[in-house]
This record gives structure tokens, C-alpha cells and sequence, in this order.
């Protein structure tokens, strides 16, 4: 029987690297690209994916049918970016 070390590393090697896997990561993988080339074209430092899609599931954005919907909201407005941070600001 295998070790739970060795198994780990097992499935480290078979596992896909920076392929995606759901349809949820391909969505947030176009508010990322969206988001970080207007942030790049703006002087800052693009944000890592994982920071964009805590936000919008915290936001209540938790289906993929509201990511949709979100997406078309932004998309939908003048400026992409700033539609997005001020839907999603504190309220």
C-alpha cells in the first residue's frame, strides 16, 4: 500500500497544469483577462484570479448562470472595469 506522501505525488504528476477544468474557471478566466489588461493599460499590477473570484463569490455571484448574467451587466456598460469594481464594492 502506498504512503499518503507518495499518492500525493502521484497525482501532483498526472495532474493537468494550467488547463481548465470547469466552466466556472473559464468565466472567471475572461473577467480576469478583461480586468488585468485594463489594470495593466492603467499602470497596476494585474491581480491573481483567485482575488477576483473570492470577490464576486462573496458578492453572492455563486452560479454560473449569475457569473453569466454579471458578465453581460459589464460588459453591457462603458467601461467594463469600473462597472465591475463599483458593482461589487461594500456597501
Amino acid at each position: 500500500m502506498q504512503s499518503l506522501e507518495e499518492l500525493l505525488k502521484e497525482y501532483e504528476s498526472k495532474k493537468p497544469q494550467g488547463k481548465i477544468l470547469f466552466p466556472r474557471q473559464e468565466l472567471i478566466k475572461k473577467f480576469v483577462d478583461k480586468l488585468n489588461g485594463d489594470r495593466v493599460a492603467g499602470g497596476y499590477k494585474p491581480l491573481p484570479a483567485s482575488f477576483y473570484a473570492i470577490k464576486m463569490y462573496d458578492a453572492g455571484l455563486k452560479t454560473d448562470f449569475l457569473l453569466w448574467w454579471f458578465w453581460g451587466y459589464c460588459n453591457d456598460a462603458n467601461s467594463f472595469s469600473k462597472c465591475w469594481w463599483w458593482s461589487l464594492k461594500a456597501k
